[in-house]
């Protein structure tokens, strides 16, 4: 090496060692993404999917209302969780000894379910609970397609067409918005009537001066 390479040599290193420190200050300043949110609706997302495809793997999402409506209870208690326990209170010995009570909850619908416990055999009171179960898929599902009651209107709760009697009529109630007048007139029914028909049913009187109230409409009076 001569003396005049020297220098040369030596500058070439400074600029080596000045990109680098230029390089390790510009990685300093960079700003990477915070992915935690990205994340955090990655997870919800799974947890979404994950539930959508075990109720679609339990059979119950594909079901329409009026298709849980119309099985018999072999074929609703299916789709069901089933849980017997030991009933509480009063009862006689034979009551509070054996698992007599009924639990029954529709798979893939946690708000659906239904208990019977007031009868000292299981059988009884799962016969009671699949009665209540119906009433309350009637009660909570809701179908965007409506259908005329072509059959009577004089239904009791102990009928087997009241759960679909039922949640026809509350399909055309909310899908008017629980206005009286226009529900009444898809029903092809003066507005008088149906209110009196209303009233005539405890729950369906109850459940809609509750709707009607959440939407600051006048509560229906009884004549």
């Amino acid at each position: 090496m001569s003396f005049y390479d020297f220098p040369m040599q030596h500058y070439q290193v400074k600029l080596i060692i000045q990109a680098r420190q230029s390089q390790e200050k510009t990685r300093k300043n960079i700003a990477f993404p915070d992915f935690s949110f990205f994340l955090d609706n990655f997870i919800q997302l799974h947890t979404v999917i994950k539930g959508f495809l075990l109720n679609l793997y339990k059979g119950n999402i594909m079901i329409t209302r009026n298709e849980f409506l119309d099985m018999d209870d072999a074929a609703l208690l299916q789709h069901c969780e089933y849980e017997s326990y030991r009933a509480m209170g009063p009862g006689g010995q034979h009551r509070n000894k054996v698992e007599t009570a009924v639990r029954l909850r529709l798979k893939g619908f946690p708000q659906i379910s239904a208990t019977a416990t007031e009868r000292r055999s299981q059988y009884e009171n799962k016969v009671s609970a699949i009665k209540r179960l119906r009433i309350q898929i009637a009660v909570e599902m809701r179908e965007k397609k409506l259908c005329l009651w072509e059959d009577s209107w004089e239904i009791t709760e102990k009928s087997s067409k009241y759960p679909l009697f039922l949640a026809t009529i509350l399909d055309a109630l909310c899908l008017y918005e629980y206005e009286i007048a226009k529900t009444a007139s898809y029903f092809e029914l003066s507005t008088g009537r149906f209110v009196r028909f209303l009233s005539s049913d405890p729950r369906l009187w109850e459940i809609t001066n509750q709707e009607r109230k959440k939407r600051q409409m006048r509560i229906l009076r009884k004549n």
